[in-house]
């Protein structure tokens, strides 16, 4: 498949970040005399007061009215310089450009740069020294006219109209991403009463406040203060930076977003930041933004990358933190020059033959006029015009042996056919063209629609490296798979086991899938991604209704598990119809009921869609620090002890996954209804404890409100931090995660720490968890795993899931095609390597195309 990205080059070598002032450390005066360092820094430090903004000048010449200020507040000595932005133009006193420049030339640099970068080509100069030689009548075959240059012009202006005609593409995609508008928060209201305005990106500067829409990309990196979600949360799609097709979520700062309800609120907002230099990290941005004197960290969770764009939220603000060159798509741009810098393989295979054939032809060459100067000294024939008894001049043999070479290498220069290179410019151009409009290279699937992407070429110099592939590395899912997720299986522990009912999907009962397996709507249209289940819950229920004890405990803990910890969202149903009625499928799977679900993850729209099956239904996000959950069935109201309608759980934390520790945990409360009924059974069980092996304890049926720890993660990182099982049951989880992986699963471990009566230990890990957060660089990145290493033990573990996602189709016959070709394919997946090994032997093998 192959998918369209905005892929930003640089026109320029990357340049070396001042560590005074973040610009090109070439151009700056950080690092040249005494006096100039010393009035640049001063220029930084010095306390301006600027009224008039329109007096200031931006690099590269954009105008900087209405930008935010920059303060650099470190010494210019430190090698760690961070920034501190202040969004105050009245004490600004420096701005960057967002202005950026991806194409190679101007009208005056053309020319002699594209000569130049022309002449680093070897037969180039090799041809322009013919036509030198033949300038000299004693050696010229052409009468002293140097009619090489002929071709070789011919050769040079192909060349020069093919750079000319992707550089004019290059100027007008630059013209279209800085002339993209945005709107921009002002200082104060203009004359009509407004206070934002539409500028262009390119107008943007660091400290500016920006509004972006859904559906909008964001402009430059920015910090996310505020989002129209009550939840204080937004998803961003970030396939133009890393190819994923699931969206990330991204969480401001809730008590920052009390601040900013509206424009004017966001007009009038002061915040000094401090955070970290530009960088390449995608994954990473630590920082701190301090303001009504309080201070606040800054991590990923609000960091927005321009690249990518905003989805499911109606809009967001942000402020400006790097601009241009600085971002971090700029950052991690191929460091490629001008694109001749770095020549293709076949150009430098091409080169080193041209090399290795004027140095036979320099030989040969040396060769003939030795052996012509030592036949004319010894040889008095009269044809030769000398005189044996005359002596010999060595001066004179010399200049005749000269005249030899060079008239030789006028002779022997066809050795390098220079339509070579003509047809090589000449083929390039049309390969380009040939991939641009190839109707086999698209993805999208079978079915032709608005939103099919086909294969681009930015550049006519790589197409020749396609035919030097030997292995291609893809990512699985969504790349391999459909992001089409099917909850298969739900298992607690006591109920499992390689022959347990729980681990046949419901459609290998029945002999075939149904349409009512799947959470869609009827009356919604057929989506390209889409999650459901595929499961027997009635067998289900049967089983938890007819268990005892700790085993229902853990089906209770299990189904709460499922329904709460996830970074699900709910949007209006409105946004989906407007998709339906462009005709545009949305680019995440949503679970459909008369709700609309968004989440980064297809799997956790999946867990989400397979808890709502069993009655447990994610319901809404009151607030940003809670969540409900729905009792939609008599089951789930007498499997949780309760009569009642909802739950509701306060979010105490959330400890986001990652791929070190490869699990992810929600701390929460249970907030129970003032007007709850407990069931008898429920009722007359005051925190009765049950026993377990090995010491373990669970609170079952407790009428009070429980304070947990909800996890759930791959089976390997559960383990190391769960509480160890009797050997019974340890045998049954490992027989129950072996049948899903040999089913081509992916499998999810859950658990849950009772930590009702360790109320003191929650709220003094809360403050340090807190103030670790705050930290900058390795000390918070420790401070984070230590507090993250203490709450995550001790956990009892509750079951298990397997979800299925299926082949994109016809994978089997590209992977076959590719082998036939000599090309090798390297799966990259996260999922556990038995679960890996099925898929590519069951779902990749076909024909023996991995077998070996």
């Amino acid at each position: 498949m192959a998918l369209r990205s905005t892929n930003f080059k640089r026109s320029r070598a990357k340049t070396n970040i001042c560590d005074i002032c973040w610009g090109d450390e070439d151009e700056c005066l950080c690092h040249k005399s005494a006096a100039e360092r010393q009035a640049h820094v001063e220029s930084f430090h010095a306390p301006t007061a600027v009224s008039d903004r329109t007096s200031k000048k931006t690099r590269g010449g954009v105008s900087s009215k209405g930008s935010a200020g920059v303060d650099v507040a470190e010494e210019p000595d430190d090698v760690g310089a961070i920034r501190c932005i202040t969004h105050d133009r009245d004490s600004a006193n420096v701005t960057w450009s967002n202005f950026i420049r991806t194409s190679k030339y101007t009208p005056l640099t053309f020319l002699p740069l594209n000569l130049w970068y022309q002449f680093h080509l070897f037969a180039n100069i090799y041809f322009l020294a013919a036509a030198a030689l033949q300038c000299i009548p004693s050696i010229s075959d052409s009468g002293g006219q140097p009619l090489l240059l002929l071709p070789l012009i011919f050769v040079l202006a192909v060349a020069a109209m093919r750079d000319l005609a992707e550089d004019i593409q290059r100027h007008k995609s630059d013209n279209r991403e800085n002339g993209r508008k945005v709107t921009r928060v002002l200082q104060r209201p203009d004359e009509h009463g407004s206070y934002t305005e539409e500028v262009t990106w390119a107008d943007l500067g660091l400290g500016d406040i920006v509004k972006v829409k859904r559906g909008e990309g964001f402009p430059a990196d920015l910090v996310m203060l505020s989002s129209e979600d009550e939840s204080g949360m937004a998803y961003v799609e970030t396939m133009n930076l890393d190819g994923e097709t699931n969206l990330k979520p991204k969480m401001c700062n809730v008590d920052i977003m009390n601040d900013i309800n509206d424009e004017k609120d966001a007009s009038s907002f002061i915040a000094a930041l401090t955070y970290e230099r530009p960088n390449t990290n995608l994954y990473k941005f630590d920082g701190e933004m301090t303001t009504k004197g309080r201070s606040y960290p800054l991590t990923v969770d609000q960091f927005l990358l321009r690249g990518s764009t905003l989805q499911t939220t109606a809009y967001i603000y942000g402020i400006v933190v790097y601009c241009g060159d600085q971002t971090r798509i700029f950052r991690n741009s191929a460091d490629t020059g001008t694109g001749r810098d770095k020549l293709t393989k076949l150009m430098a295979t091409y080169n080193h033959h041209v090399i290795t054939l004027f140095v036979l032809q320099a030989l040969i060459c040396i060769v003939s006029a030795v052996v012509n100067a030592v036949y004319t000294t010894t040889n008095d024939d009269w044809y030769l015009d000398v005189n044996a008894s005359d002596s010999v001049d060595g001066g004179e043999v010399f200049l005749d042996a000269l005249k030899v070479v060079g008239t030789l290498l006028l002779q022997f220069t066809y050795f390098v056919p220079i339509s070579l290179l003509v047809t090589l410019e000449i083929v390039k151009f049309f390969q380009a063209k040939f991939i641009n409009e190839d109707k086999n290279m698209v993805s999208g699937g079978k079915p032709f629609h608005s939103r099919r992407l086909g294969a681009t070429a930015n550049s006519s110099t790589l197409g020749e490296e396609l035919g030097s592939v030997t292995h291609i590395f893809s990512d699985k899912t969504g790349t391999l798979t459909q992001n089409l997720m099917l909850f298969t299986s739900a298992c607690a522990i006591g109920t499992g086991g390689s022959d347990s009912p729980l681990l046949v999907r419901k459609s290998q009962q029945q002999g075939e899938a149904t349409d009512q397996a799947r959470s869609l709507r009827p009356d919604s249209t057929e989506r390209d991604h889409h999650v459901g289940s595929d499961f027997d819950i009635e067998l289900f229920k049967k089983i938890a209704k007819s268990s005892s004890g700790v085993v229902r405990q853990r089906f209770v803990d299990f189904l709460i598990c499922l329904a709460v910890c996830h970074s699900v969202l709910i949007k209006a149903d409105d946004e989906d119809d407007e998709e339906a009625a462009e005709g545009t499928p949305p680019e995440t799977g949503r679970v459909h009921s008369d709700k609309l679900y968004d989440a980064s993850s297809p799997d956790e729209l999946a867990l989400v869609a397979g808890a709502r099956e069993l009655g447990m239904e994610f319901a809404e996000r009151p607030t940003l620090n809670s969540v409900r959950v729905n009792l939609r069935t008599d089951f789930a109201k007498e499997l949780m002890g309760l009569d009642v309608n909802y739950l509701d759980f306060e979010l105490l934390d959330v400890i986001e996954f990652d791929n070190d520790r490869k699990r992810m945990s929600v701390l929460v409360k249970e907030k129970l209804p003032a007007t709850t009924t407990v069931s008898p059974d429920r009722r007359h069980v005051q925190d009765r404890v049950a026993a377990k092996p090995l010491g373990q304890k669970v609170r079952e049926s407790c009428p009070h409100p429980r304070t947990l720890l909800l996890i759930k993660g791959a089976d390997s990182s559960m383990l190391d931090v769960a509480v160890p099982l009797s050997d019974h049951e340890d045998t049954e989880l490992s027989e129950t995660l072996a049948t899903l992986a040999a089913n081509g699963l992916r499998t999810l471990v859950y658990g849950a720490r009772d930590l009702t009566d360790d109320l003191d230990f929650v709220k003094e890990w809360r403050e340090a968890y807190s103030a670790a957060r705050g930290k900058i660089g390795d000390e918070k990145k420790n401070a984070m795993h230590e507090c993250m290493t203490r709450m995550e033990s001790r956990v009892d573990l509750l079951g298990s899931t397997g979800i299925e996602d299926k082949l994109q189709d016809q994978v089997p016959e590209v992977i076959k095609e590719l082998h036939s070709a000599g090309i090798k394919l390297w799966v990259l997946t996260g999922d556990k390597i038995e679960t890996a090994i099925n898929i590519g032997y069951t779902g990749l093998a076909g024909g023996g195309v991995l077998g070996g």
